[in-house]
């Protein structure tokens, strides 16, 4: 699993997805609201995605905020720890890959066994910033755990 930036959109975009094919990434999964992806020109990333060959998911949740739906995001996430688990290699953004991308590889990772303070530890290692983007993120990867 990568936390992966942004990719870069409009006419960058087709490069971006060969490029993250390229280094690896089987499954892309956005963060991103609708609307945002838009305004980021990322509004075609899942043709794009599967024009490249990638596998493309998308769960929004809203910036700087936290999972509106907690059992659907469960059910999400848990999704992307039997990927990993399977042997796929699944890259996740938002607009910085800082918060609700951190929220979401971390709460993977917890489907994998990880605690929760070594998973938000091994994504700010990996990405070299602190994360997630607020304290409220924070709190709740903490609290989250991997039910049945």
């Amino acid at each position: 699993m990568a936390i992966v930036l942004r990719p870069r959109g409009e006419d960058w975009l087709e490069d971006e997805m060969r490029r993250l094919k390229q280094n690896g990434i089987d499954t892309l999964v956005s963060m991103l609201e609708p609307q945002e992806a838009a305004s980021l020109g990322l509004a075609e990333e899942a043709a794009r995605a599967h024009g490249a060959g990638l596998r493309f998911l998308s769960f929004p949740i809203y910036d700087r905020n936290l999972p509106s739906d907690t059992g659907a995001f469960r059910e999400f996430v848990s999704g992307l720890a039997e990927r990993l688990n399977s042997g796929e290699r699944v890259g996740i953004h938002c607009r910085a890959s800082i918060g609700r991308a951190t929220i979401a590889g971390a709460c993977t990772l917890i489907h994998l066994g990880w605690n929760p303070k070594a998973a938000i530890m091994a994504i700010e290692t990996a990405r070299r910033v602190p994360v997630p983007d607020t304290l409220e993120q924070t709190a709740w990867i903490l609290r989250y755990e991997a039910k049945p």
